[in-house]
């Protein structure tokens, strides 16, 4: 990614937030040695961690329920030029309804991408933490827009939930901490709108600076910014076509050896990887993508399943399996700490039957809630799968 002038920072924003827990620093930290930059659109998305942070409660406000979801929340600076050699930055914040420890990744969820099997609230906050607009999804489909409610020169004083002649609810909504000893819980009036939002023209929290996202315009992938579709190559004939023209029969090598990484097409790559991991299961040993290929890429090209910049390398393979030719989709890390691929444990299953494929996730080895290699299969070929991966 481009040289754009961040170190690795922790500031305390304590003054910017009006938590209940009194006495407490809270802390956001900035993980620029994280930082993906989609370059095709010159944004930057870069992880956040916080010491503590509030979440909305929903209809569920138990110490243990509010600690469970403060632990699968996960946070995103997003960086966008802004005409004069700097940058914007705005915050997504993710609350998921269910802990995965893949909702969090990068490949999985990022500012232009968000996954199928993600439910909850995503919520956009200005850099002095400000909350400007949010959205409710459900298996990753947008069903309402949030945004917070004011009276202008005056204190909220809504007492009840009240429904608009548009369909929007005006309510109070609860956001819950659990932080040491202390369970606080505080008001924030806020409207919630069925399906789309209506834009708003100013930049810290409109159609320019946000998302704009809505089932209306829903493929698989968060159109943000209004940039359009960052992974409409992956959607066209011209990249098929591709995929196609890989087509390699699936053998079973017993010594596939070290390869190049640069002289195998996508297709060569997954089956050699899946030559490797079928031995290691065998040996019951693991397996290191960085001891089976040479001329591994210093910086991920991006792919349709990743991000250019990250640890991960994406893509489709065309496999001929028992005689019948499937596309399989793949990821792989290949730095240090992403490529380790613990064979010890069966794989993570994940039912993604609703695009007619099953998905698996291999562990890495030294960071066990982060994938080090996924598969995506078509469903006939699960029971292939599991006799030679589980």
């Amino acid at each position: 990614m481009p040289k754009i002038g961040f170190t690795h920072e922790v500031l305390d924003i304590s003054s910017q937030e009006k938590y209940f827990a009194k006495g407490k620093t809270q802390l956001r930290e900035i993980m620029w040695e994280k930082a993906v930059y989609y370059e095709d659109k010159n944004i930057v998305e870069v992880p956040i961690l916080y010491n503590f942070h509030p979440v909305p409660s929903g209809i569920e406000k138990t110490k243990e329920k509010i600690q469970q979801k403060q632990e699968s929340s996960f946070y995103r600076l997003i960086l966008v030029p802004n005409g004069e050699n700097g940058f914007h930055k705005l915050i997504l914040k993710f609350f998921p309804e269910n802990s995965s420890p893949f909702h969090r990744e990068l490949t999985e969820n990022n500012f232009f991408n968000l996954s199928k099997e993600f439910s909850g609230d995503v919520r956009q906050f200005s850099w002095d933490e400000k909350f400007k607009k949010g959205w409710k999804i459900k298996k990753g489909q947008i069903i309402g827009f949030t945004k917070p409610y004011y009276e202008v020169g005056s204190k909220s004083n809504i007492q009840t939930e009240t429904l608009n002649q548009d369909g929007c609810y005006t309510y109070i909504e609860n956001e819950c901490l659990v932080i040491d000893n202390i369970f606080d819980c505080y008001d924030i009036p806020v409207v919630q709108c069925p399906e789309k939002e209506e834009p708003n023209e100013d930049f810290d929290g409109g159609i320019n600076s946000g998302p704009i996202w809505s089932p209306n315009n829903w493929h698989g992938f968060w159109p943000g910014f209004g940039y359009g579709n960052s992974n409409t190559y992956y959607n066209s004939n011209t990249y098929w076509n591709s995929v196609y023209a890989t087509l390699t029969d699936y053998t079973y090598q017993a010594n596939p050896g070290i390869k190049d990484h640069n002289s195998l097409n996508k297709s060569q790559r997954l089956l050699h990887i899946l030559n490797h991991i079928e031995i290691a299961k065998q040996q019951n040993r693991n397996v290191r993508i960085r001891d089976i290929f040479t001329n591994l890429p210093s910086y991920a090209s991006g792919g349709p399943y990743s991000a250019p910049g990250g640890s991960y390398e994406s893509g489709d393979a065309f496999l001929k399996i028992n005689g019948q030719s499937s596309v399989i989709g793949f990821t792989y890390g290949f730095e240090q700490g992403y490529d380790y691929i613990n064979m010890q444990v069966s794989p993570d299953f994940h039912d993604a039957s609703y695009k007619d494929q099953v998905n698996y996730y291999f562990e890495e080895v030294n960071y066990p809630g982060r994938s080090a290699l996924e598969i995506r299969l078509p469903i006939p070929l699960r029971n292939w799968f599991e006799s030679k991966f589980f």
